[in-house]
């Protein structure tokens, strides 16, 4: 049996599309891509917005500090209505960054029913993990997933012309030389070569801005991350 989880960005019509914020940077600008992991899109319930939505990551209050804005104009746990939220949140994006993730969709495989629905409701849209989602076959929960990668149009996005630089999200998992899973190795290298073809640099060594990383590396501390980033970002 299979469950199929689709990135945000395949099924949230209100999400901006890549083409869109290409579109609107002017003819001599050039951004940054930041690549991150997956957002899955949840049919039955609630989605955090756009990428990095999720209050256990810090990615956009580490933005807000870069930029002096006040943390509400982009974190999802505020009162500002989504739709506005979204509207600044382009803004910042515009001329400076654009977002993707590696992974396009997950197929979620095991013998029973009940088995796929409690690993994609607790371990994919609620306490969601890069390890979890990294992880080929999941024997205590007799779970195999297997996942479609986002990278034709990650190289599509490179090969416009419109990218200075390329950085991720995923820290330690990338920055090794022996990235796992094996296929993820090989994405990973088909966007460093379009990188390489295109005079773009990919950085390699980057943080994660996960809630883990900064509790684990940092005390809770965001005060480096913004360090990083804005260096990272040039905003």
């Amino acid at each position: 049996m299979k469950m199929t989880v689709y990135h945000q960005s395949e099924k949230n019509t209100k999400w901006p599309s890549v083409d869109e914020l290409l579109s609107n940077n002017d003819e001599v600008a050039k951004v940054t891509l930041v690549l991150g992991s997956f957002n899955p899109f949840n049919d039955t319930g609630s989605n955090v917005d756009y990428y990095y939505g999720r209050t256990a990551n810090y990615f956009w209050k580490i933005i807000s500090r870069i930029m002096a804005k006040n943390e509400d104009d982009f974190y999802t746990d505020c009162n500002i209505d989504l739709e506005n939220r979204l509207i600044r949140k382009k803004e910042a994006l515009k001329n400076n960054f654009l977002c993707l993730d590696l992974i396009k969709s997950l197929d979620i495989i095991g013998e029973k029913e009940q088995d796929l629905n409690s690993f994609i409701k607790n371990d994919i849209l609620k306490n969601f993990f890069d390890s979890k989602i990294f992880t080929t076959k999941h024997n205590k929960k007799n779970i195999i997933i297997n996942r479609a990668y986002n990278t034709e149009r990650i190289v599509k996005v490179i090969d416009s012309k419109k990218i200075k630089s390329v950085i991720h999200t995923l820290g330690g998992r990338i920055n090794s030389h022996n990235i796992t899973p094996i296929e993820l190795r090989n994405e990973i290298n088909i966007i460093r070569n379009a990188c390489i073809k295109n005079d773009i640099e990919f950085i390699l060594c980057s943080e994660s801005p996960s809630q883990i990383n900064v509790n684990r590396n940092h005390g809770g501390d965001v005060g480096n991350l913004v360090n990083h980033y804005r260096s990272l970002l040039d905003l």
